[in-house]
């Protein structure tokens, strides 16, 4: 189920090349928590890349001192489960046309996930107010929403707070009930109606129903580096091992962002032992990285150029059915789209190995200098030997740098010098 409706969002998201700005002369939606009724007033959407200056002027003081604080999770409010009709608008129209709710319009807009939550469903989402994105950590909610290259961080943050089906507080009634959503990896949340924050809930739309919260949920992606995702994975115990070895571990606890093809635990035991020199880990282990952050359906065939300095070859194939085939060399993609917050971890099960230069074998030759007494300017110069001609005729330094790091990989028995 979640990977046919990501595969809408997807789809839906793939056909817009830019979020547009609201349109001016849009109604605006209040929606009372004293009586459920709901009041409509002309205004202007805000254009989602200055979202927090229109925002700002429109807000009291209160909500202002609120972009430094968090609402603390055990604080519930207005937990009424009266259902508010919104006149049946799609889910992102309510969203839209809510005045409390102009910085998730924003942000949906910009994630393109707009078009699935308008005419797709059914869907639940647990809409976060301005108030709980203005108390995001500092430049996150600026850096996901006007930043494309961290749009996939976005779509996953946006997702996390969607369900599959239409759920309403009464069936989320109990102590606590896990649901799952449809972010990448379909993360699971739970609910404790105890302590959960809602500010209204209930509000009918016709793909689904809304729930507004006073807490943000925060999915993996916004706590984890790709060095946490590999951490906390067993079958990839081997490849951290490496990296623990190459020293190369606060390397992907980086800025990023870094996409990784990691080999599981059984690829890496394949290889033949002595296959890897532990002198030159860190080109093995940048051999499966990219400085990119590309999750599966932006990955096309061709070469690119992994941070070892080589290339690698993808090969993509779609199938009749909507499926993608994906493989990294003679790799194939097992698992994809692990979103971290530097970056994309997708699982292979082969290892990548670089290219290994050939060198050519030179024969020693051992050379006699006989010094010539009745040379009155000293001894003659020493002539060359092939050794030195071959020394000579080495490839430009750059060259040399990437043939010594390519022998870092020792996939043969036998270097010959």
């Amino acid at each position: 189920m979640q990977t046919k409706l990501w595969s809408v969002v997807w789809l839906c998201s793939a056909r817009k090349v830019a979020a547009q700005a609201g349109e001016p002369g849009d109604e605006s939606i209040t929606i009372s928590p004293e009586t459920g009724e709901t009041a409509t007033s002309a205004t202007a959407e805000p254009n989602m890349f200055a979202i927090d200056a229109a925002i700002q002027a429109d807000v009291d003081e209160s909500t202002a001192a609120a972009t430094n604080s968090t609402v603390p999770a055990t604080q519930a409010t207005s937990s009424t489960t009266t259902p508010w009709d919104t006149s049946g608008l799609p889910i992102y129209q309510m969203v839209k046309k809510t005045k409390d709710l102009w910085l998730l319009s924003a942000a949906i807009q910009a994630a393109l996930v707009d078009t699935a939550l308008t005419e797709y469903g059914p869907f639940t989402l647990f809409a976060p107010v301005d108030d709980a994105l203005f108390a995001l950590p500092s430049g996150m909610y600026s850096k996901l929403t006007t930043e494309p290259l961290w749009m996939p961080q976005l779509q996953d943050f946006l997702l996390y707070h969607v369900l599959g089906s239409e759920v309403s507080i009464a069936d989320l009634s109990g102590n606590m009930t896990t649901v799952e959503t449809i972010n990448f990896q379909s993360d699971k949340i739970t609910v404790n109606l105890t302590d959960f924050n809602l500010d209204r809930s209930d509000i009918g739309c016709s793909n689904g129903v809304v729930h507004m919260v006073q807490s943000a949920f925060f999915p993996p992606s916004v706590t984890n580096t790709v060095m946490d995702i590999l951490s906390a994975r067993p079958d990839l115990d081997t490849f951290v091992g490496v990296l623990n070895t190459a020293g190369l571990v606060d390397f992907l606890s980086g800025e990023g962002p870094y996409t990784v093809f990691v080999p599981t635990n059984r690829a890496l035991a394949a290889l033949p032992e002595g296959a890897i020199d532990e002198r030159y880990l860190e080109i093995f282990v940048k051999h499966h990285v990219l400085s990119d952050n590309a999750i599966s359906t932006s990955l096309e065939t061709g070469d690119v150029t992994a941070l070892s300095n080589f290339s690698v070859a993808l090969t993509i194939e779609e199938t009749d059915d909507g499926r993608r085939n994906m493989m990294i060399d003679n790799a194939n993609i097992l698992a994809w789209d692990f979103i971290a917050n530097n970056g994309v971890l997708h699982i292979i099960d082969e290892v990548l190995m670089p290219p290994l230069p050939i060198e050519e074998e030179v024969e020693e030759e051992v050379d006699v200098f006989v010094e010539d007494p009745d040379d009155a300017t000293g001894p003659s110069e020493k002539p060359a030997s092939q050794t030195e001609k071959a020394a000579q005729s080495q490839p430009s330094s750059a060259l040399s740098r990437a043939a010594s790091m390519a022998l870092g990989i020792i996939v043969s028995n036998t270097i010959i010098r």
